[in-house]
């Protein structure tokens, strides 16, 4: 900070330009192959003819999610239209992987969304926003649950093989 005098003789203070802060790209936590399997997935559920972009879903959390996403009222009332979207397309897709064997934390993750659903945008918009992280989190959720579902589903062959190939030695 620099003092400077004003007209009137009193000294005022001058802050120093801020200086700025390069915040890196948010990055999907999930390897490229992991994204491939489970977009595969996603592709094969399509009850409505439609296709699931996982880069739209992605894209979607980081303007949510992301570093300094500062939303405005026009802004959060598009994303939450979007979250809700991608949890109409996602949690049937829980849902079938699931079957009827759907552990605690699958069940949690459908009830939290269908109860985030069900509820209306609030008004303020800190409650706004509040309301948007929240499906944010829970698209969020059912992506880990989905890609940790197929990683799953690919060892388990390879599990099998190992206790056959272990038991015949």
């Amino acid at each position: 900070m620099v003092a400077t005098p004003s007209a009137r003789g009193a000294r005022l203070i001058q802050r120093a330009p801020d200086l700025a802060v390069r915040a890196n790209k948010w990055q999907s936590p999930h390897s490229r192959e992991v994204l491939k399997r489970l977009l595969a997935a996603l592709r094969e559920w399509e009850p409505s003819g439609q296709v699931i972009s996982l880069d739209e879903v992605y894209r979607t959390l980081d303007g949510v999610l992301g570093d300094g996403a500062y939303l405005s009222g026009r802004e959060l009332a598009k994303l939450d239209a979007r979250l809700r979207e991608h949890l109409m397309q996602l949690v049937p897709v829980l849902r079938q992987k699931a079957g009827v064997s759907a552990s605690q934390e699958e069940q949690r993750a459908i009830g939290r969304a269908r109860r985030l659903q069900e509820r209306v945008l609030p008004v303020t918009h800190r409650e706004a926003r509040a309301h948007v992280c929240a499906l944010a989190t829970a698209v969020q959720s059912i992506l880990y649950l989905l890609v940790e579902a197929a990683a799953v589903e690919e060892s388990a062959p390879q599990q099998k093989q190992s206790r056959e190939s272990g038991g015949a030695a």
